[in-house]
């Protein structure tokens, strides 16, 4: 029977920022640890295969690479090895290959002469990753990657697993980035015969290129798996696997003025316009004087900390052949209800992601999302009046409009717009955001420049659609999950970029050119 994999890539930082890819920087030190030919569980092919992209791929990046392969079997090997050579400042990344399963709160990665069969408990059979992430962290290293691919579809481990796939380590109050080759308590599908693992593969390619932070690394990997992993980026200071790019003379810093700002500029990369949003503050969430669900509650003060550029209007159709040839057509598809001026839809959670980068962006976090959508309206429980709401939204059983009965999308800029010029941000499409949902969000959700829980089923989606009824769905507030690769209910979900305002932005938007 093929075996899933699964995997966790962890990233702690502590001590002194790290250095990109600088030979005089801080020492840079790997440890491959692969295991394919265990003695009491079925071969796994991959393993080794992983091994030889990640060396080259490591080797590129500046770092030292030691590989065990096949001969690690005790935890000693580790400590009372491989440990001792980490010094305080150095750069540690630590990769496993082989079978792992979670039991309680923890994931236990098995040596070669594991046997399944025996009543020990895993702490004493198996290395436990909270124990490596804290041996990591006393060696004071500035940053410790660890990354885990492992497998567990085998009978035999039912008996110790306590879920299927792997569980999220606790934080160590250091700085942290997690990456899983799939959701929490889920599992990936195996590679192809031949292949290295997906984690190990997006890993390899995403590290070597140009400017390779933790935020691309995650973008990539995402791009190249086709779908969402847990993911979670907490780290502040800056890492580099590769040296950041300088800023290209041509590109310089424009000072944005005022008549600049209030208008849209036109990113010459996808040809969708953009509205200058500043940064701010505002309340999110349920206003106290309108109907609420839980998820939209607590009512909190966010803080939007940087200046951002958002699309005009949902991404069309049209835009979105820039990017790559439009996605099967909707159900209700005819040509007077889906021209190129109406938002494309049936594009899943990464493939919109992976077109926002394309255009310089990424898809609005959820805060940004209802921070533009109020326009600086405070208590506004609607974008518009609801008395006067079927000429301000494409929403269900909506009424004729001039010529047009709009009973699936309607073009974009059908409708007025809000106070900061952005079109359909109630009904036509729902939009993704890049959170992941949790309904109970809001009770810790942090006051500057939210991101979202660290991992999830399902994204976000704002603001309707032309199947939504109004009362409930077009609230400025209103907030529900899809998942993100949701087949059966992607005909009404579209979505609208991000672009971080800065001097590559504006030299794409041709501003002061």
């Amino acid at each position: 029977m093929p075996r899933p994999l699964l995997g966790l890539a962890l990233c702690l930082l502590s001590g002194v920022p790290a250095s990109g890819q600088n030979p005089a920087g801080p020492p840079r030190k790997a440890l491959l640890i692969v295991n394919s030919q265990y003695q009491k569980l079925p071969p796994l092919p991959s393993p080794h295969l992983d091994a030889q992209v990640l060396e080259t791929a490591l080797r590129k990046t500046q770092f030292d690479v030691v590989k065990y392969e096949d001969n690690f079997t005790s935890l000693d090997q580790f400590e009372n090895g491989f440990l001792k050579t980490v010094k305080a400042g150095d750069i540690v990344l630590v990769y496993y290959a082989g079978y792992a399963v979670q039991s309680g709160n923890d994931d236990f990665l098995l040596p070669v002469n594991y046997d399944p069969a025996s009543n020990a408990q895993l702490v004493n059979t198996a290395f436990s990753l909270t124990r490596i992430q804290q041996d990591l962290e006393d060696q004071k290293a500035a940053v410790s990657i660890f990354m885990v691919d492992g497998a567990h579809e085998d009978k035999q481990l039912d008996q110790v697993a306590t879920g299927t796939g792997l569980v999220s380590l606790q934080a160590s109050g250091a700085e942290e980035c997690f990456l899983f080759s799939a959701p929490l308590n889920q599992i990936a599908a195996p590679p192809p015969a031949g292949s290295p693992g997906a984690l190990a593969a997006a890993v390899a390619h995403a590290i070597v290129k140009p400017d390779s932070s933790l935020d691309k690394l995650i973008s990539d990997v995402v791009v190249e798996l086709g779908y969402r992993p847990f993911a979670s980026n907490q780290v502040t200071q800056p890492f580099f696997f590769t040296a950041p790019l300088p800023v290209k003379d041509e590109v310089k810093i424009v000072k944005v003025d005022t008549a600049v700002t209030e208008r849209p500029q036109t990113n010459t990369k996808d040809r969708e316009d953009y509205k200058f949003v500043p940064k701010g503050s505002f309340d999110m969430g349920c206003v106290p004087a309108g109907p609420c669900d839980a998820a939209e509650k607590p009512r909190h003060k966010v803080n939007i900390t940087q200046d951002f550029w958002i699309g005009v209007t949902d991404v069309t159709v049209n835009a979105y052949k820039h990017f790559k040839a439009p996605p099967k057509q909707p159900f209700w598809r005819t040509e007077k209800d889906w021209s190129e001026y109406h938002p494309v839809v049936n594009v899943p959670w990464a493939d919109a992601a992976a077109f926002c980068e394309w255009a310089g962006g990424r898809l609005p976090r959820e805060a940004e999302w209802e921070y533009a959508a109020r326009a600086g309206q405070a208590d506004q429980i609607f974008p518009f009046d609801i008395s006067n709401a079927r000429d301000k939204a494409n929403f269900q059983n909506l009424e004729p409009k001039g010529n047009d009965v709009y009973r699936y999308t309607s073009p974009v800029k059908s409708f007025d717009p809000n106070p900061w010029g952005l079109y359909d941000m109630a009904g036509n499409v729902w939009q993704w955001t890049a959170d992941w949902f949790d309904a109970s969000y809001y009770s810790s959700s942090p006051a500057d420049d939210p991101k979202g829980p660290a991992g999830g089923k399902e994204r976000v989606v704002r603001g309707g659609s032309f199947n939504s009824d109004p009362a409930k769905h077009l609230r400025i507030s209103y907030r529900q999950g899809i998942a993100p690769n949701n087949k059966l209910k992607l005909d009404d979900v579209g979505f609208r970029c991000v672009l971080p305002d800065g001097p590559e932005t504006r030299a794409r938007l041709a501003i002061g050119q």
